[in-house]
């Protein structure tokens, strides 16, 4: 049974020790002095996914889309009996792999400063000058953000109801140290 995942004598076979992880992530932006509410105001969205390469407003997605388009798997191996599992940090935050993203930070920060010429009105509701918007603009900054990892237990199919959640320990932000350490859930007491 998946659920007595670690009632098994060892974990040392390989046929125990390799699990599949799922993950699921979006992107955030933000700029500094400028509140979430101020950026939708202005038609910006505040979360996104990239679906073939362009973005598309997180909230304007469906739970089913969202899951199906911005799923990824990947592995990782058990290190210890209390459910510590290594895996690849572009298992664990592929969005630093994403080369796109500089990219979409300067589109985004473009169609902001085109926002001073459409939306003045509203700009001025914040309190913001057409001419004061480029300081906002060099604040603009893109993150990205884990929905969560699952682990699928070997030999099991995915879903909900096999998947186990887990908790990221250690995941630096260098690329060059593709390394992370994760803990399952159901071993956390």
């Amino acid at each position: 049974d998946h659920r007595d995942l670690h009632s098994f004598p060892t974990r040392r076979s390989s046929d125990l020790s390799v699990v599949m992880l799922v993950g699921l992530y979006h992107y955030e932006v933000s700029a500094d002095g400028l509140s979430s509410e101020n950026l939708e105001a202005l038609g910006f969205p505040t979360e996104f996914v990239f679906i073939d390469g362009k973005p598309y407003n997180k909230k304007a997605l469906t739970e089913e889309q969202f899951n199906r388009y911005c799923t990824y798997t990947g592995t990782g191996f058990f290190i210890s009996d209390d459910g510590q599992i290594v895996t690849n940090l572009h298992v664990v935050k592929p969005w630093l792999f994403n080369e796109s993203i500089a990219t979409f930070e300067n589109w985004y920060r473009q169609q902001f400063a085109k926002v001073a010429e459409t939306r003045a009105a509203v700009l001025a509701g914040m309190g913001i000058s057409p001419e004061g918007l480029s300081a906002y603009i060099s604040q603009i900054k893109i993150k990205g953000v884990s929905d969560g990892v699952l682990l699928v237990p070997q030999g099991k199919f995915f879903s909900s109801e096999n998947a186990i959640k887990c908790t990221v320990l250690s995941a630096g932000d260098e690329k060059e140290k593709d390394v992370a350490l994760i803990q399952d859930r159901k071993s956390v007491v």
